[in-house]
């Protein structure tokens, strides 16, 4: 029965961990969009004032 236990409490562990890495990962992917759309941004403004 213990060792049950321990197997349910070591589950649970692994299952905060996976979803924890899944919000670092979803803030990442959030993270790396915004950058790019700043970049291009950027790159647009440039480009803008090149032409001009």
């Amino acid at each position: 029965m213990r060792a049950e236990q321990e197997i349910k409490d070591e589950l649970k562990v692994f299952e905060t961990k996976l979803a924890d890495m899944e919000l670092c990962k979803h803030s990442q992917e959030r993270s790396i969009k915004d950058l790019k759309l700043r970049i291009e941004v950027i790159k647009w403004t440039l480009k803008g004032e090149q032409d001009e």
